[in-house]
């Protein structure tokens, strides 16, 4: 032991040694780095900024650059970081002395402008200008600086927050910018015009570029008008003086739309009675449509010395008469000529004048888009409309005319004018309307007709041939009963795919005297026959003949023949055909002498749940057809004899027989056939019901279905085997898991028997150690 102690002096210098070694070694080598980053950071390139605050030619701050190790510099570029609005960045042009000055380690300042003052940004030949805008929120937390090459790579760069901006010639409270407030007031007008003007004198607004204001009105919308920018509107906002926009309810002397400062943006600028401005918003803008001010006031904030709305709105427009209604016997046309009278309107959108006559529906013309007397109608001034209404056609083309839609009528000789009614429709008030009784005899001038000059004076010779002029919204014709041939003509057809077809060009509703009224939509009409001429008779009464079975009656309830006759025409959509007064009765049309009953109800959804070529449905009294053809459409009710037949219910289903089927109902022995129940297996739920004479109907009643959905159906097929619950064998070279092993129900198991020969060990490991230390 002693000798074991005397070498522990010598280990213990032996490591000390070693440790002192380490540490001189890692000196050295730490010395050696310190003085290579030294060396290098020397060659490195570096940069310098200065930042301080300014209001001197322009509120906002300087950037001071310098850089060392620089020489191919090619681009500076300022980012100025803000609490909102994005980041504003400034970049040196490459044909400033900028990249020259700090490749040669010069100083050179960048202007961030905030508030714009004596100092012209734009002309700057070193710096292009910043792009942003500034608001009293928009503060800015840092500016960093980027010194690039020509290949765009950053060479050197840093950045330097608003704590270390320099504040000796100004803070950043001075050069901010403060609300803007234009400073609105209002006021009521009426010597140049009717309406009000608004002066504003702006603060804190430096950079306007244009002055925009929105009138919100109790109807026609919002009316928008802004500054011209190349007025010098923005100039005076800019520098504070003041600016006069004028609201112009009613013209005077003052053009506004000739005016040089201002111009209307959107919405309809008319003003009426009803278009009352309820509140007026002015808006200072940027060029960049950025808001820099914002101020709004309502109409009873505008000051009334001179006036309120109700004494300066405009007036409501009025008919004032009739200048004449009189008939003309001239060589342009015989007929009614109608001239009203008219004045204050602004906002006439179109024009109706209906003729009520003895016999026949209205006859109605009106006005086209863009007609030349609408201009006149709507400028606020008295003036006169003149129109024609024609009975008999001469040399003037009535079909022509570029303010009217021809007026499609067919007189006869008790269709003598009593009533004429003019609207005018307008686009936010009310309808104005004038109304005057037709004598049989007038006056005008020096001119005296009657209705017996200018009427026919008997029925109307045939055919009568109406063109479907194709720019009407709508084409109505009324087609007296006593009028033999009236027919539609809608131009020449062309042939298509074997066949000839035209084009019905708008909707064309046609009502007769015989209680028949056809409605045609916009559409394509074709026919197979090539000498089809595109004209379509309009209904006309005929005869018609309906085959019954043995002992049964027809009646027939109306017939009547429409489009060609002897030639089908079809029609690519639905045409709807109404009987008056036939609601009840069967339906049926004959086309090539032959006879079909029309049975298919018609859906809710007509016509686009139409799946056949026609149906048939009730409309009140009515009988309403639906078709896809023309030919002779008939209503009637068939009677059988009493003890068999149809029957009066007239059901085709019945073993009575119809027109098409010969029935077994005329024989009074016939045995009843009884109807057997369906394949499903269910039975009827009541007992045969017998009519005298017919046939055996039973009723049936499914099945309800289980609110399960693992019960089979009733099916004539055996069902399929139902799975077993035994599990299915593992497939081929899949082996079974092991089961797992119960668990020990004393919660035991092996560990303690084997914790005992591990504690032994540990016992016996320790008292070998304790005894040999006490020996040493």
């Amino acid at each position: 032991m002693r000798g074991i102690a005397g070498r522990k002096p010598a280990m213990a210098l032996l490591a000390r040694r070693l440790v002192t070694a380490a540490m001189a070694f890692t000196l050295a080598v730490a010395g050696v780095v310190a003085l290579d980053r030294t060396e290098a950071s020397a060659a490195s390139p570096g940069l310098e900024l200065v930042t301080y605050y300014t209001v001197s030619g322009f509120q906002g701050f300087k950037v001071d650059i310098r850089t060392t190790g620089v020489d191919d510099a090619a681009e500076v570029r300022v980012i100025v970081h803000r609490t909102s609005g994005g980041d504003v960045v400034k970049t040196s042009k490459a044909t400033g002395s900028v990249p020259a000055t700090i490749n040669a380690g010069g100083w050179v300042t960048a202007p961030i402008i905030i508030v714009p003052g004596t100092y012209d940004e734009a002309a700057s030949s070193s710096w292009n200008s910043a792009v942003g805008a500034w608001s009293p929120d928009t503060y800015p937390t840092s500016v960093e600086v980027q010194v690039r090459n020509a290949d765009g790579a950053v060479i050197v760069s840093g950045d330097m927050g608003v704590d270390r901006f320099q504040t000796s010639a100004a803070t950043l409270d001075d050069v901010m910018p403060k609300a803007a407030s234009l400073n609105a007031a209002a006021a009521f007008r009426s010597d140049t015009y009717r309406g009000l003007n608004i002066d504003i004198r702006a603060t804190n607004v430096f950079d306007a570029h244009k002055l925009r204001l929105s009138i919100e009105r109790e109807v026609g919308g919002t009316v928008v008008k802004e500054s011209i920018p190349t007025s010098a509107v923005a100039g005076n906002l800019n520098q504070g003086k003041s600016v006069s926009l004028p609201v112009v309810f009613v013209p005077g002397t003052y053009d506004d739309a000739a005016s040089s400062s201002w111009r209307h943006v959107s919405g309809d600028p008319t003003w009426t009675p009803e278009t009352r401005p309820t509140r007026f918003t002015l808006e200072a803008l940027r060029e960049d449509g950025s808001v820099i001010g914002t101020e709004s006031f309502d109409l009873d904030e505008v000051a009334t010395a001179k006036g309120d709305w109700e004494s300066l709105k405009p007036a409501a427009p009025r008919l004032v008469g009739f200048e004449h209604i009189q008939y003309k016997v001239t060589d342009a046309y015989d007929g009614l000529s109608v001239n009203f009278e008219y004045q204050d309107f602004t906002d006439a959108e179109s024009v109706t004048v209906a003729v009520e006559r003895a016999s026949g529906s209205p006859v109605t013309k009106t006005s086209k888009p863009g007609a030349s007397f609408m201009s006149a109608l709507n400028s606020r001034a008295f003036g006169r409309v003149t129109v024609p209404i024609i009975v008999k056609a001469k040399s003037y083309d009535e079909a022509a005319s570029s303010s009217w839609y021809k007026a499609v009528a067919v007189w006869g000789p008790d269709s003598r004018p009593t009533r004429v009614t003019v609207t005018v429709h307008r686009r936010y008030g009310p309808d104005v309307v004038l109304q005057a009784e037709v004598p049989e005899t007038t006056v005008y001038g020096k001119e005296v007709h009657s209705w017996s000059e200018v009427g026919p004076g008997a029925a109307p010779d045939a055919p009568i041939v109406l063109p479907v002029p194709a720019d009407a919204p709508s084409y109505r014709v009324e087609v007296p009963a006593e009028a033999d041939d009236v027919r539609l003509d809608l131009g020449a057809p062309e042939e298509v795919g074997g066949k000839v077809e035209t084009t019905v060009p708008t909707e064309v509703v046609v009502s007769t005297g015989i209680g028949a009224e056809v409605t045609i939509p916009a559409t394509t009409a074709r026919s197979a026959d090539p000498s089809w001429d595109g004209t379509l008779k309009l209904p006309k009464v005929v005869d018609a003949a309906i085959p019954a079975a043995e002992g049964d009656e027809v009646e027939v309830g109306l017939a009547i023949e429409l489009g060609v006759p002897g030639m089908r025409i079809d029609f690519a959509d639905p045409v709807r055909i109404v009987l008056a007064g036939q609601a009840g009765k069967k339906a049926g049309f004959i086309q090539g002498g032959v006879f079909h009953e029309i049975s298919d109800e018609c859906p809710a959804d007509m016509p686009a749940g139409m799946t056949g070529n026609e149906c048939r449905a009730d409309e009140g009294d009515d009988l309403v057809i639906w078709t896809t053809h023309f030919t002779t459409f008939v209503s009637y009710t068939v009677t059988a004899p009493p003890g068999g037949g149809l029957g009066t219910d007239g059901d085709p289903d019945d073993d009575g027989g119809d027109g098409d089927r010969p029935g077994t109902g005329s024989d009074p022995g016939n045995t009843p056939k009884v109807e057997q129940p369906s394949t499903g297996g269910t039975t009827p739920d009541q007992a045969p019901t017998v009519r005298d004479g017919g046939s055996v109907t039973t009723t049936t009643t499914a099945p309800a279905e289980t609110a399960t959905t693992t019960a089979p159906r009733p099916s004539t097929t055996a069902p399929q085997a139902q799975p077993t619950t035994t599990p299915e064998a593992p497939a081929t070279g899949v082996t079974a898991p092991e089961a797992a092993p119960a668990p020990d129900a004393t919660g035991g198991g092996m560990a303690p028997i084997l914790l005992i020969p591990l504690g032994l060990l540990l016992l016996t490991g320790a008292a070998y150690f304790v005894a040999r230390a006490r020996r040493a």
